[in-house]
């Protein structure tokens, strides 16, 4: 698997209005989502966003770019920082990781 250099590296932001819109950029993949939960893994490590009624209303990711917009009720943004998924990562390696 090849490792991610610095120069491949995308930036993550964060955008969150009234805490109904949340925008995310450097998005890597999306793991799970539901009405009350949304699980991803961005260029800073995995972020789960917890709430009521969410809903995914824009999901591109790209090789070079990962861009995700949520709506809903949005109460809480956490950031894991031990598991960071890099780009092209296979499912045997997350077990053996």
């Amino acid at each position: 698997m090849p490792e991610i250099k610095n120069e491949e590296i995308m930036s993550h932001n964060a955008y969150l209005k009234d805490r109904k819109h949340l925008e995310l950029t450097g998005v890597l993949d999306v793991e799970k989502f539901d009405e009350s939960s949304v699980v991803l893994y961005t260029e800073l490590g995995k972020l789960s966003i917890k709430g009521e009624a969410l809903n995914i209303t824009k999901l591109e990711i790209t090789e070079l770019e990962g861009e995700v917009m949520i709506e809903g009720n949005i109460n809480s943004l956490e950031y894991d920082k031990s598991r960071i998924k890099k780009k092209n990562e296979s499912f045997i390696s997350k077990l053996l990781g």
